[in-house]
């Protein structure tokens, strides 16, 4: 059976840490990730508005 090819990447993505970019702000737990951008990691809610606004994103 073919795999997604981001799936490798999300099974082994850290999740819940503080974003080192938003880390001050409220809600900025890293707890999305981006099915178009796999392999970089998980981001919170202000990254998304930022670097992912129009991209395929699981929370």
């Amino acid at each position: 059976m073919m795999l997604p090819p981001w799936l490798e990447s999300l099974l082994s993505t850290t999740f819940f840490t503080g974003c080192s970019i938003h880390g001050a702000s409220a809600r900025s737990e890293c707890n999305m990730y981006c099915l178009d951008c796999a392999g970089t990691g998980a981001f919170c809610i202000y990254c998304r508005e930022t670097m992912h606004p129009h991209h395929n994103v699981i929370q």
